[in-house]
């Protein structure tokens, strides 16, 4: 139905139901699980195993839009507070407090409540130790509560965040007032795992090169701490800069006094920056009212930020402090990160006011090396490529520490070597064990070496010197760490140009230099992996468009081979498909080069069912001895599991050794092979790959994923058929059995037992009741209770696959669904019974009526044709000045049943074929309400006249007309708690199109659509009393029996007036 009715309203409010109603569409989006694979979750209470992770889609969605807000946060506020505050929205927390592990107290601190908690203590202290998740519903019940550290009664969260190959960076805990339930506790646990991948993100060093330059003055305490201030200020936008020491017992603090240039009497509480000289901790506090170890006199009175930061230099200390961020609520990430960075320059500038003549030219000297290193930094923050870079960076260390020679030695883990990728002076590079030599005891250790007489130590390495002629005096060895605070390499500075030994400000030179190094390494090589990855994606989104598109599965394994064989710059790619005749393999598709050993290699993975590489000894032992098939030991692990191990590393044992046995050799022949399998582990072939080049792990990983894209291509070309069906061909399994399928009783599964008949024919029929398999139970009683199966020999199984794909049409709408198809089918055969329309109507008839009944709305998008018309929507382009959604169902249906599996007519005569098409037709199109009274005009004028004459075929289709409109706004005569709900969702989808006609700044086309000013019993007394009352009144003039519709209709429409009539005096 099609509905277009026309009715003033204004206010609809206490009238509306309420709460769940079953009438409206139900929708049931897949809910995932989340899973772990390496971490445990503790529950106090019981012992439930943990979910599985949810759908990946769902969750790497919602994770990653929770990290992304976190790291945007942390642009304006500081890491704490943006985990704190991305965890309390994500679990609806009413406190969040972040521990940090601090390794150089061997503790944990709060930012937030500025405290300070040792490993053992309390639930935070035992996530710490134990590295799990822990939930408890009362916390105080936990072995390991600790009052001053845990809420005692409280449901409490506890999770432990990791940095990538480091120590643990955190806990945090997570309070508020309902039980943690195990899909939270999971998406805990997958909070847990995804911090690894963004916990360098959260932790990279900053410096701002210009504003560090100007931070090295020179010259009076109160000329130096003038400019400081006055750069500082300006730089991070704050309202003050103070400056605090402290004494050697650090229980004394003095804060400088700009009048009179000097630092003021020893006070011993200096409130929150106590906490900051007392454990030298920066501090971020984003209220410092709130802050507890705020002292108004010291702090002051008004709400504002502070960033506070200690200082040590040349037994010294010293604190900074920033006052209000004036252009942010507080200080952030990028802040903390800066100020952390400037403090040793201005340190510097601090200790050195008081030097006299020598000071002075020191600082001088200091402050020039300092801009050059700081031009280093902008030259080389520019620079992506590291055979670039590296060269850039050594030529400007040299240059800086006036040195003779310098090298860079990188860390290869995977070796456990140095690798020189800069030697200055020297022709070609350096390879040595990790350990040897003055540079590996830096690497492995970690220590700053500097040696002033190197032929004196006995871990220098006299054989470079002897090699080349050159005499090594001084040397000093410096580490670089990335950003995951590993030892990524070294520099080594060697004999400084003027003769001297190395000093403090060399080494503190080098070690900032270093920084700026480490950071630009780590960038070069995230460049290089995201050019790799662009090459790799792309290969991907090109296979998954490939097997999206309709091509034989020979066009798409090609694609498939191209991509893998740019991907490994190889010389061949080929497919070999396994023969079902005689278990053979034979190439299907192959690019490049020509195949010269047949499937000698595949042969081989073919039996072993695990991914292979072949080198270049491999090949030529079996060529040369064809009838020695290898026997060589196969790894001895489980199958790798496809694509997301390979991605996410969780298996790569057997990748891994397969290329252990990779000798390098380059410009000879190398060969991988992978199996191509299905999901039941049936082999259908091999991918194989042949080139020139080093074949790395990584290759092989990517490599075995192109083979998955083959594999499912291959098995989806296998099942086409079966897949095209299958969704209906499961579905029919369980209701279905097969000595049924061929047979025209209803089948045991879809009978209706006696005890749920009572309504089934009835006017107080509920069709939600019936949802699901229910609905085709009553369609399946209805085309029995006319014996239409055997009549037309309509077996089950063709049956149930018209229901199933017509069933499919119809849309998730609020009214016009499948439900609504259901309800009129059975309220149609309702009347049918009460007026003994069965013996009056053709079997031909009978069978036209119900499927007309089914198919009436299929494909409805909810919305009328007046709507579609006006809105230019392709339907009411395409069937405008008609019927739109009715001719729209009438194709729909054509479509459906013109299908063999589903033709219900298949046994009809071209005649009979063409009549019963006429006959549907002219059933659908007189549903649309813009014939409704015309209709009711004709057939009252024709009744003026006498009763229709039942014996003729016109008459008898006019009583067919009558009864299924009557059936399609049938909820108006059934009783009025079910007449109120059909109410409610039809009401629904003409909200759902007056929603969208406002949106799209449309007039309302019905003032039912109004959502905010629909009165609804008024509405429905305008509908039952123009639309609905005088259909049935009709129905009843042509079958009397239909009077019961007629004065259920009255009885509901008093209802209506009832209520309608109560307003103003309830208002």
């Amino acid at each position: 139905m099609c509905a277009q009715i026309a009715s003033s309203g204004s206010s609809f409010n206490k009238y509306q139901q309420k709460g769940a109603n079953p009438y409206f569409s139900k929708t049931n989006p897949q809910q995932g699980n989340f899973s772990s694979n390496h971490r445990s979750v503790s529950q106090t209470g019981a012992a439930a195993a943990l979910p599985s992770l949810p759908d990946p889609q769902i969750s790497s969605e919602n994770l990653c839009n929770v990290f992304d807000q976190m790291m945007f946060q942390t642009r304006a506020c500081p890491v704490h507070v943006a985990i704190e505050t991305a965890i309390q929205g994500l679990f609806s927390a009413s406190e969040t407090t972040l521990w940090l592990n601090s390794i150089e107290l061997q503790r944990l601190f709060s930012p937030t409540k500025s405290r300070y908690c040792q490993y053992h203590r309390g639930i935070v202290g035992e996530t710490a130790t134990t590295h799990v998740v822990i939930s408890v519903a009362k916390p105080s019940s936990h072995l390991a509560f600790d009052p001053e550290i845990d809420s005692s009664s409280t449901p409490s969260l506890y999770i432990p965040l990791f940095t990538r190959n480091g120590p643990i960076y955190g806990v945090i805990q997570v309070v508020r007032s309902s039980v943690f339930n195990h899909d939270e506790i999971s998406i805990a646990e997958a909070f847990s795992q995804k911090f690894v991948t963004y916990s360098f993100l959260l932790m990279q060093d900053a410096c701002s090169g210009n504003v560090a330059a100007d931070l090295v003055q020179e010259g009076a305490l109160k000329d130096v701490i003038i400019k400081l201030a006055s750069k500082l200020k300006r730089h991070f936008l704050c309202r003050a800069v103070e400056f605090w020491m402290t004494d050697e017992t650090q229980s004394q603090y003095a804060k400088y006094n700009p009048k009179n240039g000097e630092f003021g009497n020893p006070i011993s509480n200096a409130g929150i920056v106590s906490q900051v000289l007392k454990y030298q901790i920066q501090i971020n506090c984003p209220n410092v009212l709130k802050h507890p170890n705020y002292l108004a006199e010291i702090d002051g009175n008004v709400a504002e930020s502070a960033l506070m930061q200690p200082i040590a230099v040349d037994g010294q200390y010293f604190a900074v402090v920033l006052r209000n961020k004036e252009s942010a609520p507080q200080f952030c990430t990028n802040d903390e990160l800066q100020l952390l960075a400037f403090s040793p320059l201005i340190g510097r500038s601090l200790s050195n006011t008081s030097l006299g003549e020598y000071g002075d030219n020191a600082q001088s000297n200091f402050a020039e090396r300092l801009k050059a290193l700081l031009e280093v930094a902008e030259i080389i923050s520019g620079v992506m490529d590291i055979d670039v870079l590296v060269p850039t960076i050594m030529e400007r260390a040299c240059s800086l520490l006036a040195t003779e020679r310098c090298s860079l030695f990188l860390v290869d883990t995977v070796n456990q070597e140095l690798i020189t990728r800069f030697q200055g002076g020297l022709d070609q590079k350096i390879r040595m064990p990790l350990s040897r030599g003055i540079v590996g005891h830096t690497a492995t250790t970690g220590q700053i070496v500097n040696i002033t007489d190197a032929y004196q130590d006995p871990r220098f390495d006299k054989a470079v010197d002897l090699a080349t002629g050159f005499h090594t005096r001084t040397i000093l060895t410096v580490p670089i760490y990335n950003n995951r605070g590993e030892i990524a390499g070294v520099t080594e500075m060697i004999n400084r140009e003027d003769g001297k030994a190395f000093d403090e400000d060399d080494i503190k030179m080098l070690l900032a230099f270093n920084v700026f190094c480490g950071i630009s390494l780590d960038n070069s090589k995230l460049y290089q992996i995201s050019l790799d990855l662009t090459r790799q994606l792309r290969g991907f989104v090109e296979m998954s468009s490939a097997l999206n598109k309709t091509k034989t599965v020979n066009e798409v394994l090609v694609d498939i081979l191209n991509n893998a064989k740019d991907v490994l710059h190889a010389s061949r790619a080929t497919i070999f498909l396994r023969s079902v005749e005689d278990d053979s393999l034979k190439p299907f598709v192959s690019i490049g080069d020509e195949v010269l050993h047949g499937s000698t290699f595949a042969d081989q993975v073919m039996n072993s069912r695990k991914p292979r590489f072949f080198n270049t000894m491999e090949i030529l032992a079996a060529v040369s001895n064809s009838d020695n098939k290898s026997t060589e030991d196969q790894p001895k692990h489980s199958n790798l599991s496809r694509v997301s191990s390979l991605l996410y590393g969780s298996d790569q044992t057997l990748l891994v050794n397969e290329f252990e046995k990779n000798d390098g050799s380059e410009n000879k022949e190398n060969i991988c092979d992978f199996p191509l399998m299905t999901n039941d582990a049936k082999v259908l072939g091999v991918m194989e790959l042949s080139c020139t080049w080093k074949i790395l792990p990584e290759d092989m990983k990517l490599l075995d994923c192109f083979a998955v894209f083959a594999s499912v291509s291959l098995e989806r070309s296998e099942l086409q058929e079966i897949a095209k069906l299958g969704h209906v061909e499961i579905q029919l399994k369980q209701y279905i059995a097969p000595e049924e399928r061929n047979t025209y009783d209803i089948p045991k599964k879809l009978q209706i037992p006696e005890e749920n008949r009572t309504t089934l024919f009835k006017i107080n029929f509920d069709a939600p009741a019936w949802d699901g398999i229910g609905h085709f139970k009553v369609l399946w009683a209805i085309m029995d209770t006319y014996n239409l199966f055997k009549e037309y020999k309509i077996t089950n199984e063709k049956f149930f696959k018209f229901a199933t794909e017509i069933s499919q049409t119809y849309n998730k709408v609020p009214y016009h669904n499948w439900r609504h198809a259901v309800d009129v089918s059975q309220f149609a055969t309702y009347q049918i019974k009460l007026v003994g329309l069965e013996k009056i109507l053709t079997k031909f008839e009978l069978l036209g009526f119900v499927v007309a009944a089914i198919c009436h709305d299929a494909n409805h998008d909810g919305f009328t044709n007046v709507f579609n018309v006006k809105a230019e929507r392709p339907l009411g382009i395409l069937f405008k000045n008609q019927s739109v959604m009715e001719t729209h169902h009438c194709s729909v249906a054509i479509d459906i049943i013109s299908r063999e599996p589903c033709n219900l007519f298949s046994e009809l005569d071209a005649v009979e074929y063409k009549n019963m098409w006429s006959l549907i037709i002219q059933l659908i199109l007189i549903t649309d309400m813009a014939k409704h009274f015309d209709f009711l005009k004709s057939l009252n004028a024709e009744l003026d006249d006498g009763p229709l004459d039942p014996t003729n075929p016109e008459d008898r289709l006019k009583m067919m007309q009558c009864i299924l409109k009557c059936s399609d706004i049938s909820n108006v005569s059934r009783p009025f708690e079910l007449a109120d709900k059909w109410c409610d969702v039809l009401c629904e989808e003409f909200f759902r199109q007056g929603d969208l006609e406002m949106a799209s700044g449309m007039e309302y086309t019905s003032p039912l659509n109004d959502r905010e000013h629909l009165d609804k019993p008024k509405s429905q007394i305008g509908f039952y009393t123009f639309v609905c009352l005088p259909l049935f009144e009709t129905s009843a003039r042509l079958f009397p029996q239909l009077q019961a519709n007629v004065d259920q209709v009255k009885s509901n429409l008093a209802v209506w007036k009832a209520a309608n009539e109560a307003k103003p005096a309830e208002e």
